[in-house]
């Protein structure tokens, strides 16, 4: 489906964030760090939900860029008081707590509203809660303030994609690329918005071109495994969803039982 173009990035925000936030459905992507993260906040542990399938299991959710935040030392000074207003915001974001990530990460922008990781993270924190337009509005006015901020065009084309705009996703996807042509994150969401648009051809082309990146990505081989199982091509999807399981790490925990059953339904079929 055609989805409209990506909105022009409003100019940085004047006034604090509403309170009012539209429902939506919500994803666990999370914060990047102080400097660039992985999902970006690979977004804390954000994890971008892909499309789901027809037939097979439904692609996991990728990591946007998890904060690796830790319980900052107090400083004095403005310019300590926004690190540490920062650092406790990670702090509370990975921790789940909202509202106390949420106050912090304002008070990081009420003393410097050009913050790009500021509105970045704040991004997160939304989609986290699923509330997408407020993470769509964040994740523009990062990219108003750094254009070639990679990780925030990640994280707002999975918020795409969350809303149904697979080609407005692929354009963000496509940007991140451009910045960083081996980002695996994006080359991984690039083909969820491909196949979303029954590319699949080009999507499990590009699946395969980001393992000769990074040989590792559980979230490469397991959306390749659906590929290959939804075309009947049960050897190929047994190799790579044995993969996704000695890769997975912890953002994937809730993905390793339905893996394991699609490997025993495959060797069934194989015999």
């Amino acid at each position: 489906m055609t989805a409209p173009p990506k909105q022009t990035p409003p100019p940085p925000p004047s006034e604090r964030q509403s309170d009012a936030r539209p429902a939506a459905t919500p994803t666990k992507s999370v914060s990047s760090n102080p400097t660039p993260p992985s999902a970006s906040v690979r977004s804390a542990p954000p994890q971008a939900v892909s499309p789901p399938v027809k037939a097979g299991p439904t692609p996991p959710r990728l990591p946007a860029t998890p904060p690796q935040a830790t319980p900052p030392a107090s400083s004095a000074g403005t310019g300590a008081l926004v690190a540490d207003d920062f650092q406790l915001g990670l702090y509370y974001q990975r921790s789940g707590d909202f509202d106390r990530a949420l106050l912090h990460y304002r008070a990081v922008l009420q003393r410097n509203e050009l913050n790009a990781e500021a509105h970045n993270n704040l991004g997160l924190l939304y989609k986290e809660k699923g509330l997408l337009d407020d993470a769509v509005r964040e994740f523009q006015r990062a990219l108003f303030i750094t254009p070639r901020y990679v990780r925030a065009m990640n994280n707002l084309g999975v918020t795409f994609l969350q809303q149904g705009h697979p080609d407005a996703a692929a354009a963000e996807f496509n940007a991140a690329l451009d910045a960083d042509p081996r980002n695996v994150d994006a080359m991984v969401n690039l083909a969820l918005a491909q196949k979303a648009t029954g590319q699949t051809s080009d999507a499990r082309g590009l699946l395969v071109r980001a393992l000769t990146v990074d040989p590792r990505s559980a979230a490469a081989h397991y959306n390749l495994a659906v590929q290959y199982e939804q075309a009947g091509e049960a050897a190929r999807a047994l190799e790579h969803y044995r993969a996704f399981l000695q890769y997975a790490g912890a953002d994937y925990v809730d993905r390793t039982s339905d893996v394991r059953a699609r490997i025993a339904t495959l060797e069934k079929r194989m015999k």
